[in-house]
C-alpha cells in the first residue's frame, strides 16, 4: 500500500491576551494552534510520525512547530496525529534570547530650587532708588553693584526608562552611541515632550556575559519645560527652550535729575548650551 499523509482538519486554537504597554490597547494574539493529519499505508507508529514531520510545515501563522501528538488508530494501517504550533520553551531559566520586553517607565516630579535675581512683579514703597526688578541689590553702582537674589521652588522632573534586551545588542558601537547622546537634548518630540525639553543623562546596565538571559538597561532623563513669553524688561518678552540659558546685562546709573541710583537692564540673551540629537536612536 502506498503511504499517504493527508492534512485532515485544523483543531484547537488558543489566543492569549496581550496589553500594549505604550498604548494600553488589548489584543488577542494567536499563541497555539493544532493541525490534524491522517497517515495511511504505515504499520509502525514511529514511521508514521516521521512521515507527518516530513509533510508538516515548519511554521503556521508565524508560530513554529512545537510538538506532535499521536491521537490513535483509525482503521487498518491508518493513524491520526495532531501537530501543535506555538512558542518554544526555553531551558535557560529566564526569557528566551529572542524575546525582548517592552520598556517600562518611572517618573518623578519633586520640588527643587532655582536661584533667581529678577522679580516677576516688584512693588516699591518709594520711587527711588529703583532696582529695576533686580532682587537684593545693594544699592551701589558699577563694579560694586551686587544682587543677592533668592531661591524659589521649581519643578525638578526625572524620567527613567528600563528595557530588557539581548546581550548581543549591547555592542561597543551601541555604547559609543550612548556616550554620544549623553548630555544632548531631544531634537524632535520624544515620549510626548517637545523638542528641547529632554536632557539625556546616560544609561547603565549589568548582567552575565554568558547564557541567554536578557540584560536590564536603564536610561535616565531630566525634563525641563519650554517657556513662552518670559517677561524681561520694559514689556520685552522672550521664548526659550527648556535647556537653553537665559541671561541679561544690566547697569547701575545715577538718575540725572534726582541723583538716585537705579538699575537698568540693557539686553537679554538666550543661549543654546546643549547640542541636539535624535533620541530615536535609543529605540525606546
Amino acid at each position: 500500500m502506498n503511504i499517504q499523509v493527508i492534512r485532515n482538519i485544523e483543531g484547537r486554537e488558543t489566543r492569549s491576551r496581550k496589553i500594549n504597554s505604550r498604548t494600553g490597547k488589548i489584543d488577542w494574539v494567536l499563541s497555539e494552534k493544532e493541525v490534524g493529519y491522517l497517515v495511511t499505508g504505515v504499520s509502525k507508529r514511529d514511521d508514521a510520525r516521521k512521515e507527518v514531520l516530513a509533510k508538516a510545515p515548519e511554521s503556521e501563522d508565524a508560530l513554529p512547530l512545537k510538538s506532535i501528538r499521536f491521537e490513535g488508530f483509525s482503521g487498518d494501517e491508518a493513524m491520526e496525529f495532531s501537530v501543535i504550533y506555538g512558542a518554544l520553551e526555553t531551558t535557560s531559566g529566564g526569557n528566551s534570547d529572542d524575546e525582548e520586553e517592552e520598556p517600562t517607565v518611572s517618573f518623578d516630579c519633586s520640588g527643587g530650587t532655582t536661584h533667581i535675581v529678577r522679580s516677576l512683579n516688584q512693588r516699591k514703597l518709594k520711587s527711588e532708588p529703583n532696582p529695576g526688578g533686580m532682587i537684593g541689590w545693594n544699592g551701589k553702582l558699577g563694579a560694586e553693584a551686587e544682587y543677592s537674589g533668592v531661591d524659589v521652588v521649581s519643578a525638578t522632573m526625572r524620567e527613567t526608562y528600563t528595557s530588557r534586551m539581548k546581550l548581543s545588542r549591547l555592542t561597543t558601537a551601541y555604547k559609543r552611541m550612548l556616550a554620544n547622546l549623553t548630555g544632548k537634548v531631544n531634537s524632535g518630540v520624544f515620549k510626548g515632550w517637545k523638542p528641547g525639553e529632554v536632557l539625556f543623562l546616560g544609561a547603565s546596565f549589568s548582567g552575565s556575559v554568558s547564557g541567554s538571559e536578557l540584560i536590564t538597561v536603564t536610561y535616565n532623563f531630566a525634563i525641563q519645560q519650554n517657556e513662552e513669553n518670559v517677561p524681561i524688561f520694559d514689556g520685552v518678552r522672550v521664548n526659550k527652550k527648556g535647556w537653553e540659558y537665559l541671561w541679561t546685562i544690566s547697569r547701575t546709573v545715577a538718575d540725572p535729575e534726582t541723583k538716585a541710583n537705579r538699575v537698568e537692564i540693557q539686553n537679554a540673551f538666550v543661549d543654546q548650551v546643549y547640542a541636539q540629537a535624535d533620541f530615536g536612536q535609543l529605540k525606546l
